[in-house]
C-alpha cells in the first residue's frame, strides 16, 4: 500500500511539473508575446530621457514630478476627471480608446491608475541644457550634444482588451520604461548657477555671466539673459530680445569693456603711463592711412616716419 501511494505521488508530481513546463513555454514563446501584444492597446505617457546632473550629483533635469491619470472609455462621465479632459481626449474616449491625462498633485481618486513620471525641465540653466523636439530628440545644448546617451524609450501604458476589442475592466494597465537608465554629469554647480541667474535677471537686460574655477578652469556657472522657458518654446520664437541666443558662447562684441584687458596687459609689462608714448604702426598696417600721413602738411618728416612723437 505504501509503495502504491509513493508511485501515485510521483506520477502526480511528474504531471504537475509537465504542466508547469508547458505553461512556462507558452508564456515565453514568441507566439504568446505576439498574441499578447495584439490583445493590448498602448497609450504613450511621456518620453523617458536620461538625467543631467551638476558636479555634485544634484539633478538639473528630472528634478520634479508630473502625474498622469490613465482614463478608459468607461470613465468618460466620471466627475473626478471631467475637468482635466480636453476635446480631443473626450473624442478618443467616445471612440473606445484609453487616454493619458495630466493631472495635478491634488488629484486623488481610487477609480484611476495614476502614473508618476519626471517633469523634464525646471527653470534653471535653459541655455546650457537646451530642449528637445516633439520626437524627443535634442535640439540644442547638452540635450543635442549628448542626445545618443540621454535618449530613452517611450513610457507607455498597455491596456488589455477582450475578443471584441473592448478594454477589460478590473485589470491594471502595464507600465513600461518608467525609469531613465543613463545620465550626464556637468561641471556646473547648481547652487552657483541659481545665484548668478538671479543676479543676472535683476541687473541685466541683455548679457551673460560666467563663473570659472581658477585652479581647474572648470565652468561652475553660466547664464545668458534673457532666458527662455523649455516648457513654452513657442512663446520665445518672435521675441525681439533673442532669448535663444546664448550670449555666453556666441559671438558678442565686448565694446569698450575690452580696454580693461589692454590696460591690464600694459600694467603687466611695467609701462609708465606718465612718460611713455606709443606710435601706431601705420606704415605696415594700413596703406591708405600711410598715404594720408605722407601727404599731410601738418606733420614733419620725422613724425611721418614715426621717429618723433605727435602732439594731438
Amino acid at each position: 500500500m505504501f509503495k502504491r501511494c509513493i508511485t501515485v505521488y510521483i506520477c502526480v508530481f511528474a504531471i504537475f511539473c509537465g504542466i508547469c513546463a508547458r505553461l512556462a513555454y507558452i508564456v515565453t514563446s514568441p507566439r504568446y508575446t505576439a498574441a499578447l501584444t495584439h490583445n493590448t492597446i498602448s497609450v504613450e505617457i511621456s518620453q523617458n530621457r536620461g538625467t543631467i546632473f551638476d558636479c555634485n550629483g544634484e539633478k538639473l533635469t528630472n528634478s520634479e514630478y508630473t502625474y498622469t491619470a490613465l482614463v478608459t472609455p468607461y470613465d468618460i462621465n466620471n466627475a473626478d476627471i471631467a475637468g482635466y479632459l480636453n476635446d480631443f481626449q473626450k473624442e478618443r474616449l467616445r471612440e473606445g480608446y484609453p487616454v493619458a491625462v495630466t493631472v495635478d498633485t491634488s488629484f486623488d481618486s481610487e477609480n484611476f491608475s495614476v502614473v508618476r513620471t519626471y517633469d523634464r525641465y525646471s527653470s534653471i540653466a535653459s541655455h546650457i541644457i537646451g530642449y528637445t523636439d516633439s520626437e524627443g530628440n535634442g535640439v540644442c545644448g547638452i540635450e543635442s550634444g549628448y542626445n545618443d546617451i540621454l535618449k530613452g524609450d517611450t513610457i507607455s501604458a498597455a491596456f488589455y482588451k477582450d475578443g471584441n476589442g473592448s478594454i477589460l475592466q478590473g485589470i491594471e494597465p502595464e507600465i513600461t520604461n518608467n525609469e531613465p537608465e543613463k545620465g550626464v554629469m556637468l561641471t556646473i554647480d547648481k547652487d552657483i548657477q541659481e545665484i548668478i541667474e538671479q543676479i543676472a535677471e535683476q541687473e541685466l537686460s541683455a548679457g551673460a555671466v560666467v563663473v570659472i574655477e581658477n585652479q581647474s578652469g572648470k565652468i561652475r556657472g553660466m547664464c545668458s539673459v534673457p532666458a527662455f522657458s523649455q516648457k513654452s518654446i513657442e512663446s520665445s520664437l518672435d521675441d525681439e530680445d533673442s532669448p535663444f541666443l546664448n550670449r555666453a558662447l556666441c559671438s558678442y562684441s565686448p565694446g569698450s569693456v575690452f580696454k580693461i584687458v589692454t590696460a591690464a596687459a600694459a600694467l603687466e609689462s611695467d609701462v609708465e603711463f606718465t612718460s611713455a608714448y606709443y606710435m601706431c604702426a601705420l606704415m605696415s598696417a594700413n596703406s591708405e592711412a600711410q598715404q594720408k600721413v605722407s601727404e599731410s602738411d601738418d606733420l614733419s618728416d620725422a613724425e611721418k616716419n614715426g621717429e618723433a612723437e605727435i602732439d594731438y
